[in-house]
């Protein structure tokens, strides 16, 4: 069921692709680089990496200016099916990742994202070989299954700027087994952690006031989900298949009466 609705979200963002590098094209020629390794155009004074010449393997270390220019962007699908890609080592002064810049790099582990990053679009890094992620602190929202399928992705780190986990982001990391939800988050998306086999806990932020369609769908591990107050609406498929789910809720909550309501097993929040 899931995978039919990534499917179908992929279809969408590949057609937003063909739109929007038609209008790169219309707006800036794109460009080879001096030494004849990089395309990029330019935005804004600043060169936006669009593709390669010769496909880079190994780890690579992204140059942070292109024929004198500051590189401040990861273009969409810039690294796309690099399948020999081990590591990316992302400049300083790269404001955005586009969306599936690293889709299918299935040999990719490590990726360092620095602090100057905003911006991370939809299946940046999906179907690729993570083991671990730490998210830059200038993210606000990631993006709409940016990890999707990144079955070797143990942990995340999630700093305290994001206010959005975008829909499917960590769908099918059978692997995931930590990842702590800061504060600042308000909007969990759906189908977000579905299939995370191997996650045992979450804790809902106070500021989220929804739960949406699938965000733990067949989270077989998954134990215990503690919701807040602050929640007001958990769609009736939100835990499909957690079959060894306890909720932790507080008395006379919404979510204390949609565990009474769909059997299931909960327990009180104490102070």
């Amino acid at each position: 069921m899931y995978r039919k609705f990534f499917n179908g979200k992929m279809t969408g963002i590949l057609a937003a692709l063909l739109v929007l590098f038609m209008a790169a094209g219309v707006a800036e020629e794109e460009r080879t680089d001096a030494g004849g390794n990089w395309k990029y155009f330019l935005v804004d004074g600043g060169a936006t990496i669009t593709g390669w010449v010769e496909e880079p393997s190994g780890d690579l270390v992204i140059p942070d200016d292109l024929d004198g220019y500051p590189v401040t962007g990861i273009g969409d699908d810039a690294f796309h099916d690099c399948w020999a890609l081990t590591g990316a080592t992302i400049p300083e002064g790269v404001t955005r990742i586009g969306e599936s810049a690293f889709l299918n790099c299935e040999a990719l582990a490590s990726v360092t994202i620095p602090a100057s990053v905003t911006s991370m679009g939809d299946a940046a890094f999906a179907v690729s070989g993570l083991t671990s992620v730490t998210i830059a602190h200038g993210v606000t929202g990631i993006g709409d299954h940016a990890f999707f399928g990144c079955v070797g992705l143990t942990s995340v780190t999630i700093p305290e700027t994001v206010t959005y986990i975008g829909d499917g982001v960590f769908g099918e990391c059978y692997g995931l087994t930590d990842v702590i939800i800061p504060a600042s988050v308000t909007r969990i998306g759906a189908y977000a952690f579905a299939s995370c086999s191997s996650l045992m806990e979450a804790i809902i932020p106070a500021g989220v006031t929804s739960i949406e369609k699938g965000t733990f769908y067949a989270c077989d591990s998954l134990t215990a989900v503690t919701i807040p107050d602050s929640v007001t609406y958990i769609d009736e498929e939100a835990f499909t298949d957690c079959d060894s789910l306890t909720l932790i809720v507080t008395d006379g909550s919404h979510a204390a009466q949609y565990a009474k309501d769909n059997e299931i097993l909960y327990v009180l929040a104490t102070e």
